[in-house]
């Protein structure tokens, strides 16, 4: 994994979005991204689904220069100068602006023509070495996208966290045979270390911001252990970009003891990653390179870090395709064949085993060796997410007109329906059916049978029984489940899917029966 970029898009100097009085603002008009033309003076912008946006164009340049103008208009003829503070002008997927402001100007500016949305922002904060033997990823991985000092070449990895220590090894540029280079394709920014004025992007690290003037205008920043760059004074950030894009090889060394193979669980417990020396998250670790911690900040990464795996060797793939490839190929077993466990807690701190449903995995533990090759996949697109929002109750239609300037569709008549790669209904009466749509990304034509099984609350039932799909062909099929008994608590299930040709891909299927 030496060669997966690590590109830290967007760090916070705090890991966490203030209160107080911080607004963001959505206007209308289009953005970058969605826009067609119609403002005199200005061409349009927004291009297909599976084109790139050239940020460092005149075209897109000038219009983003108008966009920031019209904010900067909007709160001048508003409101007198010194009395508010914008923070941030956002052009590329919204426009719109962060704002410091009294409650009165938050009160005067939803009302103001132009604006669509105003929400304060809020005070959030974080959750909380050795797994690529574990994962497979040596033996069955690596070598299918070049080997270890290779695989996820040139695939970007982004991060929204703490920030990044770039001194550390697991980020160094000449950790290969040959030294990283520049990204071919990257065209974000690096800010330069406002200290040593030294950049922190070396070939491995491609792009680094950080974004602290929220936390700034509300007072929430402290210069003693906050840093004004992307520099990490937590230390969360570069444990969990090393997880998923570090150099491989890294020696874990503390007090001068290395340590060897951690005993986990699962991908997100008791993690060796790197830690920034100046880290105050942890008590234990502070002044150490590397971190002995548990969550699903761990986790994630993990995921991460396979799916930049996943990118290299199927580029045209979506994140829905992604997705649906490490969930459908994941396991319920352990590694002794037997179904997984979870803890429990008591009301007396006691812990004991339980087996475990997919509340508490999901689809399973994450096979990345299987996530290459799934044989079929779940896609979803833009009017699949859009479809989903507007069947979904209580989610008003002139508010998704507002954020996506599309219309609703009503097509796929329930959100249940949503093509995602599990059915979850909380409130099933008698009988209902739910559609899926599946894509062969193998290379061949294959057979597939479907079975399924339930809790025998519910009753359920698939069709067709068995379908055959040639390569790059989509087909649909239907899940029927009906309430026999209504228990007041969720029955779980599977769909699985297992093909002539030996994919097997499995779905989750959650339901909780109700009598009207």
């Amino acid at each position: 994994m030496d060669r997966i970029r690590c590109k830290a898009v967007v760090f916070f100097a705090l890991f966490f979005t203030v209160s107080a009085e911080i607004y963001i603002v959505t206007m209308e008009g289009d953005p970058i991204i969605s826009y067609n033309g119609g403002v005199n003076g200005f061409e349009a912008t927004a291009v297909e689904s599976d084109e790139k946006i050239d940020t460092s164009s005149e075209l897109v340049t000038s219009y983003a220069r108008h966009l920031e103008r019209k904010h900067d208009m909007l709160l001048g003829m508003l409101f007198e100068e010194g009395s508010y503070k914008k923070l941030y002008s956002y052009k590329h997927l919204i426009n719109g602006f962060a704002a410091h402001l009294s409650p009165a100007q938050a009160e005067v500016l939803r009302r103001a023509p132009g604006v669509k949305h105003l929400s304060r922002d809020w005070k959030v904060k974080k959750l909380t070495t050795h797994t690529p033997q574990f994962l497979g990823l040596p033996t069955d991985v690596w070598p299918t996208g070049g080997g270890y000092d290779r695989a996820g070449e040139d695939i970007v990895i982004g991060f929204v966290d703490s920030g990044i220590f770039p001194h550390h090894p697991s980020f160094a540029s000449h950790h290969t045979a040959v030294p990283y280079g520049p990204h071919p394709s990257y065209k974000g920014k690096c800010e330069d270390d406002p200290r040593t004025k030294v950049s922190f992007c070396n070939g491995k690290i491609i792009g680094a911001q950080h974004f602290a003037e929220a936390a700034k205008a509300a007072g929430a920043f402290n210069p003693e252990v906050d840093f004004a760059s992307p520099m990490d004074g937590d230390g969360h950030g570069s444990h969990t970009a090393a997880i998923a894009a570090g150099n491989n090889g890294i020696p874990v060394r503390m007090h001068g003891y290395e340590f060897g193979k951690a005993n986990i669980l699962a991908p997100g417990s008791l993690i060796w990653s790197a830690w920034s020396e100046n880290g105050t998250d942890e008590a234990n670790y502070v002044g150490e390179g590397f971190a002995l911690i548990s969550g699903t900040s761990m986790a994630a990464p993990h995921i991460a870090g396979i799916a930049a795996l996943v990118k290299q060797k199927h580029p045209q793939w979506s994140p829905a395709a992604i997705k649906s490839a490490l969930m459908t190929t994941s396991t319920v077993m352990d590694r002794a064949g037997r179904p997984l466990q979870a803890q429990q807690y008591s009301e007396t701190e006691t812990v004991t085993l339980v087996k475990a449903t997919p509340f508490d995995y999901g689809s399973g533990h994450v096979s990345p060796s299987s996530a290459l090759d799934p044989g079929l996949i779940f896609d979803a697109g833009y009017e699949d997410y859009l479809g989903f929002l507007c069947t979904t109750p209580g989610i008003d239609a002139h508010e998704i007109r507002n954020f996506t300037n599309t219309p609703c569709n009503y097509k796929m008549r329930h959100p249940s329906n949503f093509n995602s790669p599990s059915i979850a209904i909380s409130h099933l009466v008698r009988t209902q059916t739910i559609t899926r749509r599946v894509t062969n990304v193998a290379e061949e034509e294959e057979t597939y049978t479907i079975t399924s099984r339930m809790e025998p609350s519910i009753v359920i039932e698939v069709s067709p029984p068995a379908m055959t799909l040639r390569a790059g062909a989509s087909r649909s099929f239907t899940v029927t489940l009906t309430v026999r008994s209504v228990t007041g608590v969720y029955s779980f299930g599977e769909v699985t899917l297992k093909g002539s040709r030996g994919h097997k891909v499995s779905i989750p299927v959650v339901a909780l029966g109700h009598k009207r």
